[in-house]
């Protein structure tokens, strides 16, 4: 995938996904948004630093002290963070409100610290709307990272997928089992990986219709399975059409 798709993704996931999630719970899901509103500082701080071998709580709190240090004071890792993600519950001085609070009190006494809902979601909007000028700048050191931290691992970004797949008749899924399973169904090396195909099947997919998977093992020990649309297959190994086959028989 091309820089400009990842970037266009990695936006689109931010926005769309994280942000939008947040905005949806603000109002009457103020725990949830806050929950949210954490997991997006996780995830802003992993694609800004691209660090995958520091541990979040550095990472977090680095991107506090950059983006929302105002917020610093109430060490936002431990006492909302991690209470709230893993324990549902607060830091002793924090409380945490959906109201319309004419203010936040960020730590600069020593009374109960609120945070509201909607004052936070506000906030990382406009963080989002800082990173999204950065990840739009060639060249930038986030956008670097972040185009570093997709190709890492990019099940770490939840994006917008189109799955298609093409469904036959129970015949003609039979003719094409029939057809591929000999020239299919063999050992290869795959991006230095072991891999056997062992069977082609079919699976219902509405009445009438099956869709044919192509079944793999991967790995040394052949412990990781994979089911492939057989037309996934046939485009990887070059291979003649699925529909050209159905025409001559």
């Amino acid at each position: 995938m091309k820089e400009d798709e990842i970037i266009k993704e990695i936006i689109e996931a931010f926005e769309t996904f994280a942000l939008g999630d947040i905005e949806h719970n603000v109002d009457k899901k103020p725990i949830a948004a806050f929950i949210l509103c954490s997991c997006l500082i996780d995830q802003f701080a992993a694609f800004r630093y691209n660090q995958p071998t520091e541990k979040n709580r550095v990472l977090y709190k680095r991107f506090i002290d950059e983006y929302m240090s105002h917020y610093k004071p109430l060490n936002l890792y431990v006492n909302l963070r991690c209470k709230l993600v893993h324990n549902y519950t607060i830091g002793k001085y924090i409380q945490l409100t959906s109201e319309e609070a004419p203010y936040e009190n960020l730590g600069l006494d020593r009374k109960i610290k609120v945070l509201t809902a909607k004052m936070m979601y506000t906030e990382l909007k406009n963080v989002f709307d800082k990173i999204k000028i950065e990840l739009l700048t060639p060249d930038s050191e986030t956008r670097k990272n972040a185009i570093g931290q997709y190709k890492h691992d990019n099940s770490q970004i939840i994006g917008k997928k189109t799955h298609k797949f093409t469904s036959y008749t129970e015949k003609d899924a039979d003719t094409l089992i029939k057809y591929f399973t000999p020239i299919l169904c063999k050992k290869f090396m795959m991006n230095n990986e072991n891999v056997e195909i062992v069977s082609l099947t079919k699976l219902a997919a509405q009445p009438g219709r099956y869709m044919v998977t192509v079944n793999s093992i991967h790995g040394k020990r052949g412990k990781t399975k994979q089911s492939t649309q057989i037309d996934v297959v046939i485009n990887a190994f070059q291979l003649e059409s699925s529909d050209s086959v159905l025409k001559k028989v």
